[in-house]
């Protein structure tokens, strides 16, 4: 962790992560934004596979806008409802074209994620930050935020993630240097990322003993 620190003196903060827990206080700016951005991720994807299809494909299709809001208007209400009811189901696609089958799976996807976030919404009571453990004290002062996000520096799933960012100064980095090993802080929070002006420098993933350093200029969770 030193020599980790040292490498990326110039960093100015750092994040750690921890799944989104049942009691985590969501607010509905929260949720919006949290729906939204991955939404807009699964858009951007699936618009780059619509323009890559064939003119022959595309003249059968309405144009993409249409088509996305049509299967998410059909498909979404039917993942989140499954969610909401607790049931384990096995969703079909049948009577989707082969070449449609991931804008089915992406509306199922969001579908699935639009049933976590009510559940969030209706169960929260606690703010995250307020169930630090008495380890973290040290560095609670430098809290700069909590984000919730169903992405993740190091890996990308339906899963909720609860990212805690710090500055990072001398104080914190005292606190990081008790940890030797920067991929395995085996605290309640894990997956150490470092930052410069809001660009990612380090990912680590501790269950998986990842350590990565970003060369290209990549923006950090938002």
């Amino acid at each position: 962790m030193e020599y980790t620190l040292k490498k990326f003196g110039d960093c100015d903060s750092f994040s750690l992560s921890t799944v989104w827990k049942k009691d985590f206080l969501l607010t509905k700016e929260q949720a919006e934004h949290v729906l939204k951005d991955y939404e807009d991720a699964i858009v951007e994807g699936l618009r780059q596979e619509y323009a890559a299809m064939s003119d022959d494909e595309k003249a059968k299709l309405p144009p993409f806008d249409e088509l996305w809001n049509d299967y998410k208007e059909r498909y979404c209400p039917i993942a989140k409802e499954i969610v909401l009811s607790g049931k384990i189901v096995l969703l079909k696609h049948e009577g989707v074209p082969q070449n449609l089958i991931n804008f089915w799976t992406s509306c199922n996807t969001l579908g699935f994620c639009q049933g976590k976030i009510e559940m969030f919404l209706r169960d929260g009571t606690t703010p995250p930050e307020d169930t630090l453990p008495p380890e973290y004290a040290p560095i609670k002062p430098y809290l700069i935020k909590v984000v919730p996000s169903f992405f993740h520096h190091c890996a990308s799933s339906g899963v909720l993630k609860c990212h805690f960012f710090f500055e990072l100064n001398d104080i914190t980095k005292a606190w990081l240097a008790e940890y030797p090993d920067p991929d395995c802080i085996h605290t309640p929070l894990e997956d150490l990322a470092l930052y410069k002006d809001g660009y990612i420098k380090l990912s680590t993933c501790s269950h998986e003993g990842i350590y990565n350093e970003i060369t290209t200029l990549r923006r950090s969770i938002i």
